[in-house]
């Protein structure tokens, strides 16, 4: 009972993972950057109010990281999405079955 619960939490956790990808150089020293700024045109592939979000989490983690919004950055973000559609083909059924003519 007690690998079964494992199991289940392991398995939870690996499910709800999602993608990330970065693309910067990896020889850059980020200390020397202090400000920061969006892309005008980005187009995020989110509803408004979910970019708001987003935008909102970053800037609040970067404030943490002592960077600051800026019109004239050390560097640009920009965010691109995907959504990902997964179809459910279980063959397993419940209940009892159905009846034809």
């Amino acid at each position: 009972m007690k690998n079964l619960k494992f199991l289940f939490i392991a398995f939870l956790v690996t499910s709800c993972g999602t993608v990330v990808n970065y693309d910067y150089e990896k020889s850059t020293d980020f200390s020397s950057y202090k400000n920061y700024n969006y892309f005008d045109d980005m187009e995020t592939g989110l509803s408004e109010l979910d970019t708001k979000r987003l935008k909102r989490a970053i800037d609040g983690k970067l404030k943490t990281m002592g960077l600051t919004r800026s019109d004239t950055p050390d560097f640009y973000i920009d965010i691109q999405s995907q959504q990902v559609v997964s179809r459910n083909n279980s063959s397993v059924g419940v209940g009892l079955g159905g009846g034809g003519g």
